[in-house]
Parts: structure tokens; sequence; C-alpha cells
């Protein structure tokens, strides 16, 4: 139950490096307990009129007072306006762990250990913490009396000779010294306590190398920035209670940076660090980091909070690309109870040697009842392949669900062979993979089986709702905007000239057609998401970047401020996927892979192939969107009208909570239209309630009455519930 420790000894920069190795217990209990604060919803019920709180990315409550009729606050603060309220009420408690140390994100930059760390061995003591403070004074400058060495990277060597202390001693937790990399066992012993290592950190440095490129002026400009917004759990922004600069927070201000910033920000985005996998856990994991560029360093939660901005930013220069100014995701506001295929999806890396790492590297982000059942093993004869198909059967099991399989594409399997179409490849992010907003299954789980682990075939339910007719060919990757935004256009003109009626829903074509090419990511829909627009305004395409209709200019490099998020959002998704048409008369996105005579699924969005040449078996293709069988349509049948889906944000950030709103009667319910009365005699809806990290992505809670047990589905959607009502149920064998 020990990790090691280094205790990196003071000396000046070119000074050889020392250390002294100890050991110290890592466990649950050396966490101090802290007391439990109030709810967001207990604090907002003692507020005055006309005041909201909200939590911080940072984990504080923040207040805001809004006048009736300003959409923005007249002020903000961390104190709650009421003096007489305790802060110890709602302020975050404070955090003591033990031991005490901090852990080192960085990038090995090279598997060559080449350079030379001196440890001490003449000491009796081997706890970091009882050296006295002139210990370190009998060696300073020199190598120790008493010694061996380590060897280590040159990238790690850099970092410790800019992190050392002159005059005192700093105790560190180092992968590259203190996991034995060519012990296998101690690897696989270690790496699965890497998420408790960051998290007990007292500090995590993330070290991004040296001072280049002007990091330094980039850093000064991103903290000030960051000092001036706050982005709160629900993606709102409002100026921080101390900005100087109080309409900074707004989007539309554009902030007096030249060139050469710019530049610098661009610059110090690109380094190594935000690029390698295994920094995801150890940042977001961490109660308190920052990062360290030479001698400049800036708090983790600034930067998130100025890079989030720069990216909301109405204008930015076009050649900016907003997707690298949150680093793909890594500065969005991370919760330990988002769903393990969101993490999976959204915190991928490209930096990653051993593919094996994709799971290995986020273990500490999953939770503890699902990571025991994935343990590393670091044998070369464990293949990646192996890796991966233990997750998804660990996950499915777990949580109900198929959602890794909008992980899968059929093309992977020319490049990783012995592969089962069924298990995802997670070592490479899919092309639009983010389809979870069509509630294909409503709230469903799946029914799966598989006769052994080492078993190839798995057995999946569900029912055909569609074949594919008509395919496009794959837009052109988001990289090239010009070319996407050209496809798009010419696909618009040819089906709104060819299709001037009513779609198979009851509803214009053209409206339809919308809806398919921005996947439904609309107000109507999202009514919380303010940087979608509503259908009217979608429908008009006023925008230089306009998607049919010809009102936008052809070209986008050059043009101010460059897409909106929401289109840049879409040609993200859209991205090398296919336009298709169906038999039944929808449309919809699918996956590069798709073919004439397919099926669509509605159990989940996806695409199985017959497999050749016996037919025993299906190949899965991908996930795909079709307009007018979501929403659980292909089960249940249409939503009565005028009743719709809406999609709202939880707790976690995630906007996964789906209502079902009636705009002529303005009723909001949890209960599906077209389902039957629960069985009072057994079930009974509970609320839903916190996500927590054995949640899926989309779920209800009901309790059966008669054992206790509750659930994350619907019972009235269970297999044998839906077949007593002439839902035609198969099995599909997935090969």
């Amino acid at each position: 139950k020990n990790i090691r420790l280094i205790t990196l000894l003071p000396g000046d920069f070119d000074d050889d490096i020392v250390i002294l190795i100890s050991h110290a217990a890592l466990r649950a209990s050396d966490e101090q307990p802290v007391a439990a604060r109030m709810t967001l919803e207990e604090v907002a019920a003692t507020l005055p009129r006309y005041w909201q709180v909200e939590e911080a990315w940072d984990g504080r409550y923040i207040f805001s007072n809004y006048t009736p009729t300003w959409v923005h606050p007249d002020k903000t603060t961390w104190v709650h306006p009421d003096d007489s309220f305790h802060h110890s009420r709602y302020q975050k408690p404070a955090r003591i762990t033990r031991p005490e140390y901090e852990a080192l994100s960085y990038t090995w930059s090279s598997n060559e250990f080449s350079q030379k760390v001196y440890v001490w061995m003449d000491t009796q003591d081997t706890t970091a913490s009882a050296l006295p403070p002139s210990f370190a004074e009998q060696f300073k400058g020199g190598v120790p009396p008493c010694h061996t060495y380590l060897r280590m990277t040159r990238n790690l060597e850099i970092a410790m000779r800019n992190l050392r202390n002159r005059a005192s001693k700093r105790i560190l937790w180092v992968d590259g010294i203190c996991i034995n990399q060519s012990d296998t066992d101690d690897k696989n012993k270690q790496v699965p306590r890497m998420g408790d290592i960051f998290r007990r950190a007292q500090r995590v440095v993330a070290w991004l190398g040296p001072d280049e490129k002007n990091s330094g002026h980039a850093l000064k400009a991103l903290e000030y920035l960051g000092k001036q917004v706050v982005y709160t759990r629900r993606y709102a922004i409002i100026g921080a209670p101390e900005a100087t600069e109080p309409q900074w927070y707004q989007r539309e201000t554009e902030l007096p940076y030249n060139g050469e910033i710019w530049m610098a920000i661009v610059h110090l985005l690109s380094r190594q660090w935000f690029y390698r996998q295994w920094i995801v856990q150890e940042v977001q994991l961490s109660e308190d980091a920052i990062l360290c560029c030479g001698q400049s360093s800036i708090n983790w939660t600034y930067f998130r909070y100025a890079l989030t901005s720069l990216r909301d930013r109405k204008y930015i220069p076009p050649s900016i690309s907003r997707g690298r100014l949150v680093v793909n995701g890594l500065c969005d506001p991370y919760h330990m109870n988002l769903p393990v295929s969101v993490k999976l999806f959204g915190l991928w890396r490209p930096g990653c040697d051993d593919p094996r790492d994709r799971v290995y590297s986020l273990l500490g982000l999953f939770p503890s009842k699902l990571r025991v059942k994935i343990r590393p093993n670091y044998d070369k004869s464990h293949t990646a392949v192996q890796v991966y198909k233990e997750t998804f059967l660990a996950h499915t099991y777990h949580f109900q669900r198929l959602e890794l399989l909008t992980r899968c594409c059929l093309s992977k399997l020319k490049v990783v062979e012995n592969k089962p179409s069924w298990v995802p490849d997670l070592s490479y992010i899919p092309v639009g993979s983010a389809f979870f907003y069509d509630l294909a299954a409503g709230f469903s789980r799946c029914w799966t089986k598989i006769s052994s682990d080492s078993s190839d075939i798995f057995t999946v339910a569900g029912i055909q709702c569609a074949t594919v007719k008509t395919i496009g060919s794959p837009l052109p990757a988001v990289e090239r905007e010009d070319g996407a935004l050209l496809a798009i256009r010419e696909l618009a003109a040819k089906e709104l000239a060819a299709n001037t009626g009513q779609y198979v829903t009851g509803e214009p074509f053209k409206h339809a057609f919308a809806k398919t090419l921005c996947l439904n990511l609309l107000r109507e829909r999202f009514p919380e998401t303010t940087n979608y627009p509503y259908l009217k305004t979608w429908l008009r395409q006023e925008s230089a970047y306009a998607f049919f209709d010809n009102n936008g200019t052809g070209h986008v490099v050059g043009d101010k401020g460059g897409p909106s998020s929401h289109e840049y959002i879409l040609m993200n998704l859209l991205n090398k996927r296919r336009y298709v048409t169906t038999e039944e008369g929808y449309i919809g996105i699918g996956p590069p892979d798709v073919e004439e005579g397919e099926w669509y699924l509605g159990s989940r969005s996806i695409l199985p192939r017959p497999s050749p040449p016996e037919d025993t078996g299906f190949l899965f293709v991908g996930p795909c969107s079709v307009y007018g069988i979501d929403d659980a349509n292909g089960l249940l049948g249409p939503l009565p009208k005028p009743w719709r889906v809406q999609a709202f944000r939880d707790g976690s950030g995630l906007t996964c909570v789906y209502k079902f709103f009636n705009p002529n009667t303005d009723v909001l319910a949890d209960e599906d239209p077209r389902l039957p009365p629960l069985d009072g005699n057994k079930w009974e809806r509970v609320p839903r309630g916190e996500r927590t990290g054995d949640d899926p992505a989309t779920f209800q809670r009901f309790r059966n009455k008669l054992t206790g047990e509750v659930i994350n589905y619907d019972p009235r959607m269970d297999r044998d519930a839906l077949e007593s009502r002439g839902v035609p149920i198969r099995d599909f064998n997935l090969v």
C-alpha cells in the first residue's frame, strides 16, 4: 500500500540533480474528513430577491445579483449577500492530505533514459519529511559521497532543474522514477493507483517545457483574462467579483490582443504536454494545479477560464481554431460522475505510445465498481484489442447500455487485424462520434449476451427500422473549411431542389433537411444552449458560413471571426460522414462506410451489414442519425402532436436530461406520453437526483415496490413489455 516519493534536494540550475527516495502509505484514511457544505438548492432558498447562486468550475459557489430588466448580473461575489449567513455553511471545505507531496505531470518526449539523477544513500531515516533543513547543505553543488544513480529522460531532467528550489527541498511523485518502468509487475501494481496519487497530491505541477516563443507573455495575458471571468457548471460565463475589466466576460467584447499575443498563445497550446494521453487524469483529478513554462506559471483554473472565454468570443482571428483554444476539450469542466463513454470520447489525446494506455490512462476517472473490473496488464502477450474488448464488455454489463458502439468504425478493421466489428478501437477518434442526443432507444436498457469472454460473437437485441436507399459522398475533413462548406452547400442545393413537398413526418422537407444537417442541435430541443439557433433563425441562414440557400459568401478564409461556435460544432460532427436516404423516405447522416441496402436499427442508431458468406452474423458499420426515427420513434411510434423532446444539462454539465414538452399547454414532463401508466402495484417513479459515476448517459430512475430495487431504465421499455405491445424485437449476432 506504499508509494515511492522523491525528495528533490536544493541546488543551482547547473548543479547535479540529487534526490532521496522514500516510501509513504497512500490510504483513504490519510485524507482528513471534511464537513459537508450546503447544496446549491439549499443555499438558493436562503437568498434575497434577485440573487442567484451557481457553482464555479473550481467548486466554489458564486452569487450574482440581477435587476428584473437586465440579463447580465449587476454584481457578483463569493460571499453570501446576507452578512449573517456564515461562510462555513457554503464555502468549499479546506482539504488536508497526507503524505504531503506534489505530483509532476510532464511528457517524456523520448523513451531514451539518458540523463543521470543521483540518489543519496547515507541516511538512517527514509521518511522524506524527517530530513533536517541543514541536510541538503552537506552536498549542495556536488555529488553525494554515498550514492547510486538512476537514468531519466532529457525532458524530465530539464523539468527538475527548473522546478528545483535553490535553498529548500521539494517532495515529488514522478512516474519515471517512482514506478520501475522496466518491471512489468511493478507497472501493473502502480498504474491502477495513479488516479489516487494525483487526486491526493497537495498540488499537481504540470511542466510544459522551457520558456520560448513568448510563452511567458502568453501565460501573463491568459492569467489576466482568467481573472476577469468565471464559468459555472451550467456553462454560464459571468464577471469575476475581483474583475478589473468588467466587460470582458461578454462574448461581444473584442480583446486588446495584437498578432504577437495571439501567436504566442497558439505556440503555447502547440506544446506536447497538451496532447499526451496521461495528462488528462493527472490534471483533471487535481484539487490544485499549476502550469509551468520555464520560470513562468499560471493557475489551472485561470488557464481554463481564459481559453474557454477566447473560444466563446464572437470574434477571433480567422487563423485561430476554436477547438485548439480549449485544447480539444481539455479545458472543459470535468465532473467525476460524467459517463465513462463521454470521458473516452472527449478526453482522447493523440500522444499515447502504448495503445493499451487509451484505457489505463483514464482508469482514475472511472467509477470504482467499473475500475476493479479492468486490471492493467502490460504483459507483451496482452494486446490492445484484448484490452478494448475487456473494456467494452465490462462497460456494457456495468451500465446496461451500448454507448461504446459509437466508437466503432468498420474501416478500422482493415488496419486492426483479428478485431470483431463490435469492439471499439480506442486508439483513434472516429469521425463525428458525438451522436448522443437522438434518444433512439428512449429510456430502455440494452439486451446483450456473449457465450464466453473469448467469443467474438456478441448478440444484441433491436428492431429494423429502415433500409438505406442512397448514399452521398463523404463530406470533406473539417480542417478544410472551404471544401467542407462548399460540399455541404452543393448537397443542400441538390436535395432542396429535388424535394419541395412534405417529409414523412408531415413537416416541410426543407425543415426536416435543415434539422438533419444540424443534427437537430437547435434551441427548440436544447433550450438552455444559447449558442444554438432556433429553427426559424437556422432556416434564414444569415451567415457568411451559411450551409444552404446560397446566403453565404462561398469562401471562408478571411471572413471576420470565423464560423460561429454552432457552425464549427456542426462541421466537426459532419466531418467525413455521408448523407443517406432510406427506402421508407427518411434522411439522415451516416458513417463513412455506409452502403446501400444496409439496415438502421431502432434500439440504437447503428447500421449492421450481413457478414458473408453464410450471412449468419452482422458487421457493425457505425453510428448514424436518421431524422424521424429518433426519440424512440422506432420503438414507440411518433410522439403525439404537439409534444416534442427537450434536453437539459444535469449537475455534471452533460446535456442528457430528456423531458417531454407540450408547447400548447407549456407542460414539461418526465413521462413519455406514448407509454401506458406504470403498474402502480409494482413500480414507482423516483426522482432522478444527481448523476452518479455508475449511471449511463441517459437514464431515469424507478423503484420496484416489491423488492426495493432501483433501476435506471423504464420498466415499460423492457424487452418483454415492448414485445407484448407488438414491437418486433429480434436478436442480431454482431461479428
